[in-house]
């Protein structure tokens, strides 16, 4: 296929709840099938069955954890129009394809785009440091780069050490920065 979002938000060999980068931040991505891949960042959050209350807490957890990071590192406000869309409101807005994503799955679990919102903002209060390996919550965050100054190389980024570890194993060349 051709596109690719930054990031999947999923369930490890392990059981575990991870996020996999597959982008660099900064780096436009070819993920909204309109103009939201010039102005987001995007992940996909991995779906099961859409039944499984245990697993959708785990990743919608994890997916806030990291728009808190991420609104952190670029300094944005959360409950700010426009800052943190899902791919049905991307459409409506018309920078994004037509997809229910990911209202279908929330409304199930009593969650809507913009409760969150308000919750990244209140993962961001919980907070007053500025964004660091860590800022996501109690997991840090691994990064597997060639060197920490080439972000651009960066291949992942893990909450679990030992997976950083693994991925680097399998790519000469890389480290795992915390």
């Amino acid at each position: 296929r051709k596109v690719c979002v930054h990031a999947f938000i999923g369930k490890l060999k392990d059981g575990s709840i991870a996020t996999y980068q597959t982008l660099p931040w900064d780096h436009f991505g070819w993920h909204a099938g309109g103009a939201a891949n010039a102005t987001h960042t995007s992940f996909e959050i991995c779906e099961d069955g859409l039944d499984d209350k245990k697993y959708f807490l785990a990743v919608y957890k994890e997916a806030t954890e990291l728009c808190a990071y991420l609104c952190k590192l670029y300094k944005l406000d959360p409950l700010k129009d426009g800052v943190i869309i899902g791919h049905y409101e991307g459409y409506k807005r018309g920078v994004a394809s037509n997809h229910g994503d990911p209202i279908h799955w929330f409304s199930k679990f009593g969650k809507s785009m913009d409760t969150f919102r308000k919750d990244v903002k209140a993962l961001m209060e919980s907070s007053s440091k500025p964004p660091t390996s860590a800022s996501s919550g109690k997991k840090p965050m691994y990064r597997v780069r060639k060197s920490w100054a080439d972000s651009k190389s960066q291949i992942g980024a893990f909450t679990v050490l030992n997976n950083a570890k693994k991925k680097v194993d399998s790519q000469p060349g890389y480290s795992v920065f915390d």
